[in-house]
């Protein structure tokens, strides 16, 4: 059992030595001059495969696209949760009628739907889901 905490606190110092060095890394070799800074208007410039940029770089996505992104994963999270719920149901079933454990996870899927639910209708009263 010490063996296991052992392993586990060695992973824990390897763990610790790479992050301090990835940090540490670029630092000790900009003070040592391994990085030159020399700018100039080509190295400043946009660079897009090889091609010179025509016209304005940035420019912005319209929010109702990350409201339908977020809206889908959370209904793939939810089909997530849900199936290994449904598979597992008939396991927790007692003779003929629901059980202790059956009800309550029947009663925790539940509550975790109506949540999803209420967020599904908050994002379409705040017209979320809508183009127009």
């Amino acid at each position: 059992m010490l063996s296991d905490f052992g392993l586990i606190g060695l992973f824990l110092i390897v763990t610790l030595m790479f992050v301090i060095g990835m940090a540490t890394t670029p630092l000790l070799l900009k003070k040592l001059g391994a990085t030159p800074n020399n700018p100039n208007k080509v190295k400043n410039a946009t660079y897009e495969c090889g091609v010179d940029t025509i016209g304005k770089s940035r420019f912005q996505w319209n929010f109702r696209y990350y409201c339908i992104a977020i809206l889908f994963v959370t209904l793939d999270v939810m089909a997530v949760f849900l199936f290994p719920w449904a598979v597992s149901l008939d396991s927790l079933d007692g003779v003929g009628s629901f059980s202790g454990d059956a009800l309550s996870s029947f009663i925790a899927i539940l509550v975790f739907i109506f949540i999803l639910f209420v967020g599904y209708i908050y994002a379409w009263k705040k017209r979320l889901i809508q183009w127009t």
